[in-house]
């Protein structure tokens, strides 16, 4: 299960077998609504949740009405935000074991 971090939401729908970017969300009050921004960023996770679990691109487009160039730099975005948390923690002197594994990201 995923936590998002808008205390505004919780989840109606999920089983077992249910992708946390199949939910359905709802704000706990229906007057209330998450920002524009927060609902981007909401969007980009899901999307790159989608991505990462190796769904076909024609999926991810149709499912979320967007191109593949939106895909494609979303996860240049990631990429960016991967190899530099790699990078500090192998400043900070983090393990190889744990750096290893954020290069693989």
């Amino acid at each position: 299960m995923v936590a998002y971090p808008s205390p505004h939401l919780k989840m109606i729908s999920a089983s077992k077998n249910t992708m946390p970017c199949e939910l359905t969300l709802r704000p706990r009050n229906f007057s209330q609504r998450l920002l524009y921004g927060q609902e981007g960023a909401l969007k980009k996770a899901l999307i790159l949740y989608q991505w990462l679990s190796s769904s076909p691109t024609g999926e991810i487009e149709e499912s979320n009405s967007v191109f593949s160039c939106a895909i494609k730099k979303i996860g240049e975005e990631f990429s960016l935000l991967a190899e530099s948390i790699s990078a500090l923690a192998k400043s900070d002197g983090w393990s190889e074991h744990v750096t290893k594994k954020m290069d693989l990201l």
